[in-house]
């Protein structure tokens, strides 16, 4: 019996892991930098700023996210974020460095 449990639980996780990348990857590009950026802590118009696109079209992304993953609060997108989609999405974090760097040197330049 106990390893008929085992292997139950151990089919709920391989379940839950298929739910996770599935949720993860239904993100485009676009919407999955804009949840990084949220969860690194910038506003909706720095967030514009640093893609190069209105301010309505970064609302309108993280309104589609949030219908997406099920989420109503920027807390709990980046809760998801690094809990969740982070582990998955680990290749990019060397590019997340980079633009951030760049963009704190184009934030010291202008004082």
């Amino acid at each position: 019996m106990n390893t008929a449990l085992q292997r139950q639980n151990e089919q709920r996780l391989i379940e839950a892991r298929r739910w996770l990348k599935m949720k993860c990857t239904a993100l485009s590009a676009r919407e999955l930098n804009i949840v990084r950026l949220i969860s690194y802590g910038f506003s909706h118009k720095e967030i514009s700023d640093l893609l190069f696109i209105s301010p309505l079209t970064v609302d309108s992304h993280i309104k589609n996210i949030y219908g997406e993953l099920g989420i109503h609060k920027e807390t709990e997108l980046t809760r998801w974020y690094i809990f969740q989609c982070h582990k998955i999405k680990e290749e990019t974090m060397f590019l997340d460095f980079m633009f951030l760097i760049f963009y704190l040197f184009e934030k010291l330049i202008k004082l």
